[in-house]
């Protein structure tokens, strides 16, 4: 991923964009202006050395000289309006561009939950308290689908004194609970009309339990795979974007598209 990201390069901002606008008209309607005044110094018989003079003058005047730092004072306030509601920002065209945000694609584990997996039940099993455990790990996609709709991991315990003869002793439920602000914040962002999507590398059914538990609006046709995203085409996502709320099993590059699609 961080391959991928030093690959591209950083958008303008809405805001550089404009200025840059802004500028483009300011030096069209400057040289205008010097031009006539400078046709008019010849037609009155002005020197050419005073008609330059004052043409440079009129160049220099009409440039804005204070508007960067009205820009940049106008960014540091809104920053500093963020900052009392406890928002973080690193870099002021920040604050300009989340004005202009329609779009937010989140990621899972971290974001919307607490990344924090915790055991929440459990049943055939009892505590040894004292005794040295050894711990093995498989996986298995399969067995799995039936309890990750649950929003829950199980792990199946065994003891014995090697491997091959592990007996079978419970079932743990590990879960990676929702952050409770998560809720909230989505109902503020769809008030104001910002789209909100869920991009994971996790299961499906993981990924459609997490997001109904924090109160995405998840149907059975916005949900995409990350293996249905190289089957199609940028114009053919940014259509699938419009009625998407999760994408599963999206590998990084996916998600790159995913956003530059988006913001375009």
């Amino acid at each position: 991923m961080f391959r991928l990201m030093q690959d591209e390069e950083a958008p303008r901002t809405p805001l550089q964009l404009n200025m840059d606008k802004l500028a483009k008209k300011l030096s069209i309607f400057s040289f205008a202006f010097i031009s006539v005044v400078f046709g008019l110094g010849l037609y009155q018989g002005i020197p050419l050395q005073k008609i330059f003079n004052i043409a440079v003058s009129l160049a220099v005047a009409a440039i804005p000289e204070g508007l960067p730092i009205v820009v940049t004072m106008t960014l540091c306030l809104g920053i500093r309006r963020m900052a009392q509601r406890s928002a973080l920002v690193k870099g002021l065209h920040t604050v300009e561009t989340l004005g202009c945000v329609t779009t937010i694609c989140s990621d899972k584990t971290g974001t919307l939950t607490k990344r924090d997996e915790c055991t929440f039940s459990g049943v055939g099993y009892d505590v040894d308290s004292g005794k040295g455990l050894h711990f093995t790990s498989g996986y298995s996609q399969k067995a799995n689908d039936a309890v990750t709709k649950l929003l829950e991991t199980v792990v199946c315990l065994a003891r014995g004194s090697s491997l091959q003869s592990l007996v079978y002793q419970g079932l743990v439920g590990i879960q990676d609970p929702p952050r409770e602000a998560v809720a909230h914040a989505l109902d503020v962002l769809y008030s104001t009309g910002v789209n909100v999507k869920m991009v994971t590398g996790d299961a499906m059914e993981t990924a459609c339990a997490v997001a109904r538990a924090v109160g995405m609006h998840v149907s059975p046709g916005g949900v995409f795979s990350g293996n249905h995203l190289d089957s199609v085409d940028d114009n053919q996502l940014a259509a699938i974007m419009r009625e998407a709320t999760v994408f599963y099993r999206v590998a990084p590059r996916h998600k790159l598209r995913i956003v530059k699609v988006s913001s375009n």
